[in-house]
């Protein structure tokens, strides 16, 4: 009773980010749920005060029923979708070039996998523990002691901020790459914050899992390809992303409590 209580919230929260300011809603129920190639698919019925809609998950997508009044078509619409989606993000990452980062690549697909099979709270903070510990295993993997300024301490191996920030100096080198090197940066902090709130919050849900090891993954790229596929990368990310909360939300989302 409790997992379906917070899978509810989960999509209660969903549709009042995705519609207008001031929606309502008056009603919510799970009407089915599906499992297609080892992922599960739950599909709502909302009544909202802009219309009535199916939900259908991972990922999340709302359709209207005036426009998709079938709720068989419309999952076979949002698989279709999800597939394309999945094939445009992809990332084209063989054994080889995983090879230096094998431990970390797999800790994080075990992350993955952790999340298809979520139900609970618990779960979710799990997978926030795989995507941290994922991360502290990738910068183990790809730094070195000579990467620390001289003069300055070296860090401990569980500080994930400081080794990223020495890391992308190192893989973005120059006054060009500056851009990119600070943004980096940023993300680096935000991602980490993040993946940390998630393992302590006692109200985690799906879509704050999602959104921390979209963004975890994200930070192999430049580690696996260099920076001009971290840039090529950015669209596909960001198109995917477009279904969860933006990144920008990050400190909004830790700061504003839902996981006391």
């Amino acid at each position: 009773m409790a997992g379906l209580e917070h899978r509810e919230r989960d999509i209660r929260e969903y549709v009042l980010l995705e519609s207008e300011p001031g929606t309502t809603i008056s009603h919510l129920e799970r009407v089915a749920s599906k499992r297609v190639l080892g992922r599960r698919h739950d599909i709502w019925d909302v009544h909202a005060s802009n219309g009535r809609w199916w939900v259908i998950t991972d990922l999340n997508n709302m359709y209207s029923q005036d426009r998709f009044p079938s709720m068989d078509q419309t999952l076979t619409f949002h698989l279709g979708t999800m597939l394309r989606i999945f094939a445009r993000q992809e990332p084209s990452v063989g054994e080889e070039q995983t090879g230096r980062i094998s431990a970390s690549w797999r800790r994080l697909g075990q992350a993955a996998e952790a999340l298809d099979d979520a139900e609970e709270a618990e779960d979710f903070q799990a997978v926030g523990m795989r995507c941290r510990e994922a991360l502290l295993t990738l910068v183990t993997e790809t730094t070195s002691p000579d990467m620390v300024p001289e003069g300055q301490a070296r860090p401990p191996a569980s500080d994930f901020i400081h080794w990223m920030a020495y890391l992308v100096r190192h893989i973005c080198q120059g006054e060009h790459e500056a851009r990119l090197r600070s943004y980096l940066q940023s993300m680096s902090g935000e991602t980490w914050r993040y993946i940390n709130w998630l393992t302590h919050t006692r109200n985690a849900a799906r879509s704050d899992a999602e959104l921390g090891c979209r963004n975890a993954q994200y930070f192999y790229e430049p580690c696996i390809h260099g920076p001009s596929e971290v840039r090529a990368g950015e669209s596909r990310a960001l198109s995917h992303l477009r279904l969860l909360p933006a990144p920008l939300d990050l400190q909004q989302r830790i700061e504003g409590g839902r996981g006391k």
